[in-house]
């Protein structure tokens, strides 16, 4: 696996990352040294990590955030209370409204999608009731798995945090 880590972070370093273009190969290569660096370190005893922890720490690049997000790929993101994650989500959900008209938008925080949902621990019970509070009420469970199995769909969730909280079902919720 040494062998691997080293491989992925050679052709990671001497690849072209042209953020404008590339981001997502760029995440999905970070995330696959990430999680063989996780899976290694398990063997820290047998094998040296020196050079992938030495190269991990040692770039950052900047980008804006929407780049990540224009991806389609599942992002999260942390930080310390007040510093924009719920801010960027509105202003990432109302970019896709004005612009991707074809497409179905849902910006909501999980506590509010929870509380909807009520004592059934299904998250599309709880989108299709948000929905109806906003007017759109021509929307059954099984129309609504149908369209985020087959329609442009971004799914944005606010307040994971507190959420989990109250509602700890909620993550194997999203996951089905």
């Amino acid at each position: 696996r040494s062998n691997r880590i080293n491989s992925i972070i050679s052709d990671f370093e001497s690849s072209e990352h042209d953020l404008e273009f590339n981001m997502r190969d760029y995440l999905l290569r970070s995330l696959e040294i990430s999680t063989t660096l996780d899976k290694i370190s398990n063997y820290a005893e047998i094998i040296s990590t020196e050079r992938c922890e030495s190269k991990n720490k040692a770039k950052s690049i900047t980008f804006a955030i929407d780049k990540a997000f224009d991806t389609d790929l599942n992002i999260l993101i942390l930080g310390e209370a007040g510093s924009g994650k719920t801010t960027n989500l509105q202003i990432y959900a109302q970019k896709l409204y004005k612009n991707h008209i074809d497409s179905l938008t849902i910006y909501a925080t999980l506590n509010e999608l929870a509380k909807l949902t009520g004592d059934d621990k299904q998250l599309e019970i709880g989108i299709k009731k948000y929905l109806e509070n906003l007017g759109i009420n021509n929307i059954t469970k099984e129309s609504l798995k149908e369209h985020f199995r087959k329609s442009k769909t971004t799914l944005i969730l606010d307040s994971i945090d507190e959420a989990i909280v109250e509602y700890p079902w909620i993550i194997n919720s999203i996951n089905e």
